[in-house]
């Protein structure tokens, strides 16, 4: 019974998430906007209860699972304090289905740093699948953990509103699993990895207002998946990459409040699915020449 709310509540949370990034879908042409910050999009809380049912975790990704969280433990002592149960899968802020294991602790006062994967870890065993740690504030800190690639069962993370910071590690593309990844209002900086283009199940990425800076990488025309990328009040600049449209499921493209030249592409605006928020200016007549860019060396 508890399974088949659960999955009731899931559906009902994707129809809503559904209806929201496809309100513009039906158009003879892209829509381009430049009046207002957009909304705010964060992931929906899904709340479960602890083993929801039975795990039937083998014992090596129970072990591994278990040092996973361990080092969060480690890292975070106020999960050290919190988790004395023997399974963790009745640790306060983790739950387990039959197949995976969800960590959110958003009951708990939790700070501290992200922990690099164990060395003594078998990713591959670690049978992570959420890992919720946004609107810590300071209290949650670090860089991003290039170990972090390692964990390739994880499918949603956010880290959004707390004080991480560092640069976005290429070696994430291996995350293939992975399908939502928020980091806005964090302190993350760098440039958009083109090697993340192979993050094939990455549907929704929101890393607005950080310090993300340089182009927008033309290999992220080859994301099959990515449906709606919120990316404005960073330091982006550059063209806006024309083959942009190619990616087939684009719906929702957030690109306010940075520093970007010349146009927006006419491919963009030929789309029929594509909606997409930006300054008027982009869209003048002028823009190609008001808004050049400057060579490059």
């Amino acid at each position: 019974m508890a399974q088949g709310l659960r999955r009731a509540v899931l559906a009902a949370v994707m129809a809503l998430a559904a209806l929201l990034f496809t309100s513009g879908a039906h158009v003879s042409h892209a829509i381009i906007e430049g009046i207002e910050m957009p909304f705010e999009m964060e992931m929906p809380r899904i709340f479960r209860a602890a083993a929801l049912s039975p795990s039937v975790l083998t014992s090596a990704q129970q072990i591994n699972t278990r040092r996973m969280l361990q080092a969060f433990a480690d890292a975070m002592p106020e999960l050290r304090d919190a988790w004395t149960e023997p399974s963790f899968c009745d640790w306060s802020g983790v739950s387990c289905d039959r197949s995976s294991v969800h960590l959110s602790p958003s009951t708990l006062t939790v700070g501290g740093t992200l922990p690099d994967v164990p060395a003594d870890v078998d990713g591959s065993q670690v049978m992570l699948d959420t890992i919720m740690l946004f609107n810590f504030g300071t209290a949650v800190r670090g860089t991003l953990p290039d170990s972090w690639s390692r964990l390739t069962h994880l499918s949603s993370l956010n880290l959004a509103s707390t004080s991480v910071s560092g640069t976005l590690p290429a070696s994430w593309a291996a995350l293939t699993r992975l399908s939502f990844l928020s980091l806005f209002r964090t302190s993350v900086a760098g440039s958009l990895p083109p090697q993340w283009a192979g993050m094939t199940s990455l549907v929704t990425l929101t890393a607005y207002s950080t310090q993300l800076s340089g182009t927008l990488p033309p290999e992220w025309s080859a994301m099959p998946a990515m449906s709606s990328l919120l990316l404005h009040s960073c330091l982006l600049s550059g063209r806006l990459p024309a083959s942009w449209a190619d990616m087939p499921r684009l719906e929702r493209l957030v690109l306010l409040g940075n520093s970007f030249c010349e146009c927006v592409p006419q491919s963009w605006r030929a789309s029929r699915t594509l909606r997409v928020s930006i300054e008027p200016r982009h869209t003048a007549a002028n823009c190609a020449t008001a808004l050049s860019c400057l060579p490059t060396t």
